[in-house]
């Protein structure tokens, strides 16, 4: 291996380290934006709340047989329509 390939090889490994823990930086601060949401809440969540669904939904679909519901962690929920 040249000289010239294993300074290809770190540096590939070296942006993936970094992007790497940008992910995890953006997860923590969702993580706490989070926690301090529902700090914030003077009861439990008994039914819909709008400014909760805002935070935590990324998106649904809508299907003729089920919903998909996508939340910004990147989990997924399928819903028997």
């Amino acid at each position: 291996m040249t000289l010239e390939m294993r300074y290809r090889e770190k540096r590939e490994e070296c942006q993936r380290i970094l992007t790497d823990a940008a992910l995890k930086h953006e997860l923590q601060e969702r993580i706490e934006d989070l926690a301090a949401f529902l700090g914030e809440q003077t009861e439990a969540v008994t039914e819909y709340s709008e400014p909760l669904a805002w935070r935590l939904v990324e998106k649904v679909t809508v299907y003729d047989e089920k919903l998909v519901v996508e939340f910004k962690s990147g989990l997924g929920v399928e819903v028997e329509a």
